[in-house]
């Protein structure tokens, strides 16, 4: 089992399927309230994940507050049971 196993990771590795980890936006200044914008501790979690080679983006339980959110490759947005999403309503945190 412990060869299969082995065997399953290093197919994974050397297919770079296998993503770097788990990045939460509240470990770089997002705030879960649903009133302050996060937009930038999403971004910085989304960077984190891209310049890894890939990643999920993890939003937990809360509701977050955002603008414009540039997605890379490789790069995953999970949101758990009771997060939310939410667009902002201020047109300039879209910029063109």
């Amino acid at each position: 089992m412990a060869r299969t196993y082995a065997a399953a990771l290093a197919v994974l590795l050397v297919g770079k399927v296998c993503f770097a980890g788990v990045y939460y936006p509240t470990q770089y200044g997002a705030n879960s309230n649903g009133v302050t914008l996060s937009t930038t501790g999403i971004q910085k979690a989304v960077q984190a994940a891209a310049d890894a080679g890939g990643g999920t983006v993890e939003l937990t339980k809360g509701t977050y507050l955002s603008g414009t959110i540039f997605f890379r490759s490789n790069v995953t947005l999970q949101l758990d049971s009771g997060a939310t999403l939410l667009g902002s309503t201020n047109p300039s945190d879209y910029p063109r």
